[in-house]
């Protein structure tokens, strides 16, 4: 049972009464062999004694001990997943893999929702070694959720490249073996890899496949297949149009699911893209609280997010600033990676907008660490809305270095919105500097999308309408004037 035991647990395993069970705890507590360790807990008083005790066991028998052991688990009241990790032990010890793998899959999810990365990783390498002997559809399934497990994780870059080899391979076969449940799951789970890559194209291309799979589903699945991937491609700001059908076909089945996370995410997202602020705030804050009730740290995340963001677009900065503390608090315990440096990063943004001087050092060294955080998209966001702020405030020299960062961080991973703003803020320094041409340069290729549904969000929409205006003011004054003095007089036309 290895270390620590719960007598309970072993009157069961046993077959005894609890009675007779302390009598012996009892006899061989005063001999020295156990010591309590805790209110009903008991333990070997030295490690030699478990070793010499369990060595003591024929291999066959050791075998069933641990299968029986399992057997117990598998039926202990665990709402909390605290003996997953023992049931996993046991039952690979007792060669029940499918439970075994089960077993790893329910400790690693516990060991996600805890934070404990490198520990949820390794419960997931173990639980796929368990699949081998196990038939095809339960291999497929729990490959497939074991990779995910590892997913909403915090793998390392080396094997966030296995782990979308092996999610690809896995959805495949789960897709050819007309298990389209879990391929939709995988499509889902590999979208989630490449977003966090920052490769949107291909998060764009995996979500479309996740609807095909989800058409030979039945209709709850098909329509949850629809929400992830209206979901995923408002998120990357790709085929809104496409997104906005989908997200409202998904809810026209799941009407009544409340408590959808996706499609509550989505369409706040979408809501926020087409500017709607109030009800875009009202799905964004109920999929935050969607993902903190399941412990969806990613999900939580990236809604946080997306409200902070809406919050500086419509110039609310306190409550911007608001959400900060919420973020930093996950970033902090999700570890490494470009949480930390983006919370920060916002967190900061939020106190320069507002006039904080020390905001502006402390800006510059947040901006420094999202860059080598490598989140160009987040990078080009935040350098916007402060080159936009600069502008404003007449530092028109910082204004453009800002801006012009920006485009580049925004062209590099085909953020169309924030390259339409960073163009913007752009033309509307060279309207300032009188280079009329360079100002063009910019806003000549935005001027047609302003004609077309979704092409681009609200925010960025309002960004070159307003470049627009200061471009085309003068020259329609202009033109307004020759045309009053070429107009022949009423007396001279008579």
């Amino acid at each position: 049972m290895g270390r620590s035991f719960d007598p309970q647990i072993l009157a069961r395993a046993h077959g005894i009464g609890l009675a007779d069970l302390l009598s012996a705890l009892g006899d061989l507590e005063r001999r020295g062999i156990f010591r309590a360790t805790g209110p009903g807990v008991y333990d070997f008083s030295h490690d030699l004694l478990r070793q010499a005790a369990y060595q003591q066991l024929s291999e066959p028998r050791r075998r069933l001990v641990h299968l029986q052991l399992a057997r117990v688990l598998s039926n202990w009241p665990d709402p909390d997943g605290d003996l997953s990790g023992d049931l996993a032990h046991h039952a690979a010890l007792g060669g029940d893999s499918e439970t075994a793998a089960r077993a790893y899959l329910a400790a690693a999810q516990r060991c996600v929702r805890l934070f404990a990365w490198g520990e949820a990783s390794e419960l997931c390498r173990r639980g796929i070694e368990q699949l081998l002997r196990l038939d095809r559809a339960t291999k497929l399934h729990l490959h497939i959720e074991l990779l995910g497990a590892e997913v909403m994780g915090k793998p390392s870059p080396q094997r966030v490249r296995e782990i979308d080899v092996e999610l690809l391979r896995a959805l495949t076969a789960a897709e050819e073996a007309g298990l389209h449940k879990d391929a939709v799951r995988g499509y889902y789970l590999r979208s989630v890899v490449q977003f966090r890559s920052e490769n949107a194209g291909g998060a764009a291309e995996t979500s479309w496949r996740a609807v095909t799979a989800g058409r030979s589903a039945d209709a709850i699945t098909a329509a949850r297949s629809q929400a992830e991937a209206g979901r995923c491609l408002v998120l990357i700001e790709r085929e809104i149009g496409k997104a906005k059908e989908l997200l409202e076909g998904a809810h026209a089945v799941l009407v009544n699911d409340q408590d959808d996370l996706m499609l509550t995410w989505g369409l706040g997202l979408l809501k926020r893209y087409t500017g709607e602020p109030e009800e875009a705030t009202k799905r964004l804050r109920q999929a935050a609280l969607l993902a903190r009730r399941i412990d969806s740290h990613w999900e939580e995340t990236e809604c946080l997010r997306a409200l902070t963001l809406l919050a500086l677009e419509q110039g609310d900065v306190e409550s911007a600033r608001a959400f900060c503390p919420l973020l930093l608090e996950l970033a902090v315990k999700m570890g490494e990676g470009s949480e930390r440096p983006i919370a920060e990063a916002l967190e900061s943004l939020a106190g320069l907008l507002l006039g904080d001087r020390a905001a502006e050092k402390s800006f510059e060294a947040a901006v420094g660490r999202v860059r080598d955080a490598d989140a160009k998209a987040m990078l080009a966001t935040v350098l916007n809305f402060a080159a936009g702020h600069d502008l404003a405030q007449g530092r028109f020299a910082r204004a453009r270095d800002r801006a012009t960062m920006a485009l580049a961080a925004a062209q590099a991973v085909e953020r169309h919105n924030q390259v339409a703003i960073a163009r913007a803020t752009l033309a509307r320094l060279a309207i300032r500097a009188r280079e009329r041409s360079s100002a063009s340069a910019h806003l000549d290729s935005l001027r047609s999308e302003l004609a077309i549904p979704f092409a681009l969000s609200a925010y960025a929409r309002n960004a070159v309408a307003l470049a627009l205006r200061e471009l085309d003011g003068p020259l329609a004054e202009r033109r307004q004037t020759r045309a009053k003095i070429s107009r022949p007089s009423s007396s001279r036309s008579t």
